[in-house]
């Protein structure tokens, strides 16, 4: 069964900063000094990990590169719903990212209704 993408305004606004500053919004990046690849840099035992999660197949998708931007943000949004943002099992080294509630304040100051 296939993860079910449905991020909150909040965590879509996350997705996009952890991407951005991770690879540029480049889903294919990847880099050459590590295992990390893809538009959120997930190195490859924690891409296998979240694949398994959302139920896609490591066989198809063996690193996040391989992967189309849409299985990559489905399994990123397991990984910031599992440890957050700034969690040394996520993106730590190279936040820090804001807090939820820094992005919500964010979300309401520009007019989004429940963020």
């Amino acid at each position: 069964m296939i993860y079910n993408y449905n991020p909150s305004p909040t965590e879509l606004a996350l997705l996009w900063l952890i991407r951005q500053h991770e690879s540029s919004q480049d889903y294919t990046a990847a880099n050459p000094l590590s295992s990390a690849t893809g538009g959120y840099q997930d190195i490859k035992s924690t891409w296998m990990m979240l694949c398994n999660l959302a139920g896609y197949s490591i066989s198809q998708y063996p690193t996040a590169e391989s992967a189309p931007p849409a299985v990559q943000d489905t399994c990123n949004l397991i990984l910031l719903r599992l440890y957050g943002a700034n969690s040394s099992a996520s993106w730590q080294a190279s936040g820090p990212y804001p807090k939820y509630s820094e992005v919500q304040g964010m979300l309401r100051a520009a007019g989004v209704v429940n963020p």
